[in-house]
C-alpha cells in the first residue's frame, strides 16, 4: 500500500509533462490535440476498401468508354459532299498558265522555215527533195546558213514523229484524205520520209505522213527528206 501514494505521484508528472506547458491550459491543450489528430484530408481507408471519389471517377470512365457516337452515314451529307458535277477538267485549268500559242499555232512558219513549239526544233519547209538516204543526209548538211541558221540534219525517227499531228499510232490511221503533220508544212505526203535511224542492215526508219505509219526502208530506194536543226538565231 505504501507504493500507491509514489504510483499517484509519478502518474500526475507523466500528465503534466505530456500536456503543453501553457498559461491558459484548455487552449494549450486544444492546440496540442489539434497538432497531434489526423490529418481530415489524409486517406484513412484501410487496405482493400475504395474512397467515394475514386467510385465516382471509375463511374464517369465507365460511362466514356460505353459512349457509342451516332454512326449515322447520312448526318450532314450534303455538307461534305464535295464533288460538284458540274466542274469539268476545264474548270480547273489555270488559264495564266497556258500558252495560248501552243494551243493555236504551234507551228511558226517563214518563207523557209518552221519552228516547232512543241518540240523546240526548226523545220524545213517543204519536203521536196526526194534521194537515198545517203543522198537525203547529204542534202541537209549542205543546208549552210538555210533560214539565218546551221547545223541542218535528216531528224531521227522520234523527231520525225514529233511533226506527226492526229495520229498516235505507229502501225497508221485510216484518214487518207489528210497528211498527218501540221498544216503550215509544204510539200507533198505521199511517200516517206527519211529519218536517220537505222532500223538494222541496211534499212532505216521512215515516216509516211500520208497513213502515219513508221516502217523499216532499204537506205537506196527514193524518198522524200525533210531537214530538221536543233540550233538557234
Amino acid at each position: 500500500m505504501r507504493y500507491i501514494p509514489i504510483l499517484i505521484i509519478a502518474f500526475v508528472a507523466f500528465a503534466c509533462a505530456q500536456r503543453p506547458d501553457d498559461t491558459n491550459a484548455d487552449q494549450a491543450y486544444s492546440s496540442w490535440v489539434a497538432q497531434h489528430s489526423p490529418d481530415e484530408d489524409e486517406d484513412t481507408d484501410e487496405p482493400g476498401e475504395f474512397d467515394g471519389d475514386i467510385d465516382d471517377s471509375y463511374e464517369i470512365e465507365k460511362d466514356i468508354d460505353d459512349y457509342d457516337p451516332p454512326n449515322d452515314p447520312d448526318v450532314h451529307e450534303e455538307d461534305i459532299d464535295l464533288v460538284d458535277d458540274d466542274i469539268t477538267d476545264d474548270d480547273l485549268i489555270d488559264d495564266d498558265l497556258v500558252d495560248e500559242d501552243l494551243i493555236i499555232d504551234p507551228m511558226t512558219c517563214t518563207d523557209d522555215t518552221c519552228d516547232d513549239k512543241y518540240s523546240g526544233l526548226t523545220w524545213q519547209k517543204d519536203s521536196s527533195y526526194t534521194g537515198a538516204q545517203g543522198n537525203s543526209a547529204s542534202f541537209c548538211a549542205a543546208l549552210t546558213d538555210f533560214g539565218g541558221l546551221t547545223g541542218w540534219r535528216l531528224p531521227t525517227i522520234d523527231e520525225l514523229k514529233s511533226l506527226r499531228r492526229d495520229c498516235d499510232n505507229d502501225a497508221g490511221c485510216t484518214d487518207a484524205a489528210v497528211c498527218y503533220w501540221d498544216v503550215a508544212l509544204g510539200g507533198p505526203c505521199d511517200k516517206p520520209h527519211w529519218s536517220s535511224t537505222l532500223a538494222g542492215g541496211a534499212q532505216y526508219s521512215t515516216l509516211n505522213f500520208k497513213t502515219g505509219a513508221v516502217a523499216a526502208v532499204e537506205g537506196s530506194t527514193n524518198q522524200y527528206a525533210r531537214c530538221v536543226t536543233d540550233t538557234t538565231k
